[in-house]
Parts: C-alpha cells; sequence; structure tokens
C-alpha cells in the first residue's frame, strides 16, 4: 500500500489531489468498497479520479500479500479497475505505469460526454507511454479470450474502457484451464458470488480476500486457512516473518507426562462410554472390599465390551479379587 501510495501521490499531486492514504482514512476510516449489486455506489469522498486509483491499489496490495504468503495465481481474471491489478500482478506493466493508466481512465469516468473524447485521448495517450511486456501468469479478459501477446500492445488497452464485461465468459474461461480455487483480491465478496453464479456446477474453492462487516485480518486468516486445507502450498516462514518471536525458558521440573494426542491406531486408543471411567484407584478399591457387582457395572459404563466379554466378567473380576487379598474367590452372585 505505501508503495502504491507513493507512486500515486506524485500521479494525483499533478492534478490538485492526494495519495492513497489520506483518501482511505477519510471519514469513517473504512476501507472503500467496490460498486456492486450488493454494495452499491462506493463510498469514497469525490468521484472516479479517487475511488478507482484507491480501488486498484487495494486490490494490487492485497495481490501482493497472497504472493508475499506463498499463494501464486495460476491464471487471473479482472473487471473494470481489477483488469489493470490483474495484468500488473501478471507482470504486463508496473506499479507506476498501471496507475498512470488508471488514474487517466478514472478522468475519462468522471467527463461528461461533451468532453469525453479528449479524456479518451488523453487516456490512449497514457496507454502509448508504456512499456507492456507478455503476461507470466495466464491473464483472462472479461471477455472470456486468454489474454495472448497483443495484451503487450498499447492498442489492446486503448479500447477497454469502452469494452462490454462478459463475466460468465472469463469464469469459464478460467475452468477450462483447470482452475479450481478462486480467490478475490477487494474490498468484499461481490465477484466471488457472481463468480460461483456463473459456475454453478463447480465444487471448487470460493474465497474472498476481504468481507464486509468483518475484521480484515481475521478475514484473511480466515482465508489463508481455507486455502491450506484445499492443498495450497503455503509460505509459513514468510507469513510469520513480521512477528517477533523470543526464546522462552522451560521449567526445570518433569513435565506430567500425559499425552492428549490421537492414537495412530484406532484399537490403541482408549474407549470411553457414556458413563464415568473407572479409575485405577476406584477399581483397586472396589476389588479389596469385594464389591464386584459394582465393578462390573463401572467397566461396562467405560467400556465397550461385547456380550460375551461382559458375561466374562464376573468371573475374572473374582479371581481377580481373590489374588488381591490372597483369599479364595467369593461366592458368585447371579449376573444378569
Amino acid at each position: 500500500m505505501r508503495q502504491c501510495d507513493d507512486a500515486l501521490r506524485g500521479i494525483l499531486d499533478r492534478a490538485g489531489g492526494s495519495g492513497v492514504s489520506p483518501v482511505l482514512h477519510e471519514g469513517t476510516g473504512k476501507m472503500p468498497v467496490p460498486p456492486g449489486p450488493e454494495t452499491g455506489q462506493v463510498s469514497l469522498p469525490g468521484e472516479a479520479i479517487y475511488a478507482q486509483p484507491v480501488l486498484f491499489a487495494l486490490e494490487f496490495a492485497l495481490g501482493q500479500v497472497w504472493k508475499s504468503w506463498g499463494v501464486e495465481p495460476t491464471g487471473c481474471l479482472g473487471c473494470g479497475v481489477g483488469r489493470y491489478a490483474a495484468a500488473c500482478l501478471a507482470g504486463v506493466f508496473t506499479l507506476e505505469e498501471a496507475l498512470g493508466m488508471v488514474v487517466a481512465r478514472a478522468r475519462l469516468a468522471d467527463t461528461p460526454p461533451s468532453g469525453r473524447q479528449s479524456a479518451l485521448d488523453e487516456f490512449q495517450a497514457a496507454c502509448s507511454r508504456v512499456r507492456f511486456r507478455k503476461p507470466r501468469t495466464k491473464l483472462v479478459d472479461p471477455t472470456g479470450q486468454l489474454a495472448t501477446a497483443d495484451a503487450a500492445k498499447a492498442e489492446f488497452w486503448r479500447h477497454e474502457p469502452e469494452e462490454p464485461i462478459d463475466l460468465a465468459a472469463g469464469m469459464a474461461a478460467l475452468a477450462k484451464q483447470g482452475c479450481g480455487i478462486f480467490l478475490e483480491i477487494g474490498a468484499s465478496t461481490t465477484l466471488v458470488d457472481l463468480g460461483r453464479g456463473c459456475l454453478k456446477d463447480s465444487a471448487g474453492l470460493w474465497a474472498a480476500s476481504l468481507r464486509q462487516g468483518e475484521p480484515d485480518w481475521p478475514a484473511m486468516l480466515r482465508t489463508l486457512a481455507d486455502l491450506y486445507a484445499r492443498g495450497v502450498r503455503i509460505d509459513w516462514e514468510a507469513f510469520d516473518r513480521d512477528f517477533p518471536r523470543r526464546r522462552v525458558v522451560l521449567p526445570t521440573y518433569p513435565f506430567q507426562r500425559q499425552r492428549y494426542w490421537i492414537a495412530d491406531d484406532p484399537a490403541d486408543a482408549p474407549r470411553s462410554g457414556p458413563g464415568e471411567e473407572a479409575s485405577p484407584s476406584t477399581v483397586v478399591r472396589l476389588l479389596g472390599e469385594g464389591k464386584l457387582d459394582s465393578l462390573v457395572e463401572q467397566l461396562k459404563a467405560a467400556n465397550s465390551f461385547s456380550d460375551d466379554e461382559v458375561r466374562l466378567l464376573p468371573k475374572v473380576l473374582r479371581a481377580l479379587a481373590a489374588q488381591h487379598g490372597g483369599q479364595s474367590p467369593p461366592p458368585q452372585a447371579p449376573h444378569h
């Protein structure tokens, strides 16, 4: 975000504007919300000249965060301003070049019809100043076409503001490329929700970086956990790098050696039942007191015995009681 702020400040200063940070922290200090059928208009001061560059900066910064954690995209799709963020993350142009194009595009969006041609000329001039590169990552445009070497030409981008958007075609193209995990880099779940509707038969993971009504950090962590659970390789060292760690002194006395881990073999796992598990002291006490019926009930409640095993319990316990007390086994009471 600071990189975007530094680059954008110089561009907007020439137009009498400001950088990313003042716009983000205007008023309530909440992050901007992209326009969509669920969210309405962008909640930012001013017009597109502020909203579009800030949205680009947010999307680009989120993409860089995910990449720093080892989450590398196999394909990118963007709509509107998001198309520039996707292309920038794919290496088509630099951050500074992208912001210059986005600012010119925003001015075009703010221009009334009477002056649109001059604003369009300015946007196309901004495109001409960019040194385009071939995408390093599969890049799908909103018409469903996989970007080729043409994406590295100014002519490809000059007509972008006037091109139609077909999200369904774009999502179908991603699915055709084998994509099954879809991650939105934006301030809400708008595209995730729309994309899921485009691929109703997909069993893939639909995740969002940020969610309205949820703090940013927990939302990111929840999505990170979802990605990890679906097999995405996370660079945990990179994730943990910004958090200070220090060595601690362990207690010098022995720990109580009691394991709470899951047994490797289910047969080795301790059995439990609906009743209270009999402790060793209880077993010894009941044996010593000859209360074999009570001990039978304790053991039945704490273990999953078969009927044959239950029938053997009284006989076995009588023998144990005799060994424990050094006496003959007590008479066997009827047991049902």
